[in-house]
């Protein structure tokens, strides 16, 4: 009874500092995988200056409490940097795009694995999960794709067919055919998980803690790559502003509306000139 207590007040300890930590780093998780994060690191900066500055306290705490609380600060970190993905608010729309999302986010796995490294965290399975995401955006071929949504099942039980549909979604899939190859991977592993796996999905839940609400239809993100293209299209060709005539020539119709303010009547030679200017 006594270590069940004693256990039970370190969990409740753990998740009291893992939120007061959570309450200042939730916002710049808000600011990830954002079309301004493709060129902007601060929010993700941030989010590494926080957790450090936090661990110089809670690196005073005995061995057994600690590593609870770095494992589960690892855990929750890496859960709220995959949800960010797959809000879906980034939808890749070229290959060049693609690749681009992909190496920022194993830049950013990298920095977190370096970053949990040096805090001695013991959930060093976590680490390969942002990778195996971003390959997943990255590569062109279904085979591979397949291949690698299969090695993501198998390490991490608990992600099922809409977590890897969002994915789709955001790395721009629209081909039903294709994706439907994809996703019936993530089927036939979940078809065939044993007692064992489910054992593995409560010691390593991630996904379980990143509830879909609804999945995106095919046609509308086709419709909305569509429209993101037309609107970078568009964006690109937008005639520039006109420039203002240099000051030592004065714009002729500001002169025109002074004279008439004035009350000087065109002379009637002038006329003729003056009619042109208003119908511009």
């Amino acid at each position: 009874r006594a270590d069940t207590s004693l256990d039970r007040i370190i969990h409740q300890s753990v998740r009291v500092l893992t939120d007061r930590l959570f309450e200042h780093i939730r916002p710049f998780f808000d600011k990830l995988v954002k079309r301004k994060w493709l060129n902007n690191t601060v929010a993700f900066e941030e989010i590494i200056a926080s957790i450090k500055q936090h661990f110089k306290k809670f690196r005073r705490m005995d061995p057994p409490p600690y590593q609870t609380l770095v494992g589960e600060v690892h855990r929750r970190v890496v859960v709220e940097y995959v949800r960010a993905i797959l809000r879906g608010r980034v939808i890749c729309t070229s290959s060049k795009m693609r690749k681009r999302m992909a190496f920022r986010l194993q830049d950013e796995a990298k920095q977190l694995k370096g970053l949990f490294k040096d805090l001695e965290s013991d959930s060093s399975w976590l680490d390969s999960l942002i990778c195996h995401l971003a390959d997943i955006i990255h590569l062109e071929d279904t085979p591979s794709i397949q291949m690698e949504v299969a090695v993501l099942v198998k390490e991490f039980p608990d992600i099922r067919k809409r977590h890897v549909s969002t994915l789709l979604n955001v790395r721009g899939m629209v081909r039903q055919a294709e994706r439907q190859e994809i996703l019936n991977v993530v089927k036939d592993f979940v078809e065939c998980g044993t007692a064992a796996a489910a054992a593995m999905c409560r010691d390593r839940a991630v996904f379980a803690d990143i509830p879909i609400a609804s999945e995106v239809h095919c046609l509308s993100l086709g419709l909305l790559r569509l429209a993101m293209s037309v609107a970078n299209w568009f964006s690109e060709r937008r005639p520039r502003a006109r420039p203002t005539p240099p000051s030592g020539r004065p714009d002729r119709r500001v002169s025109s509306r002074r004279d008439a303010a004035a009350g000087n009547q065109p002379q009637e030679g002038e006329e003729g000139a003056t009619g042109t200017h208003r119908e511009d």
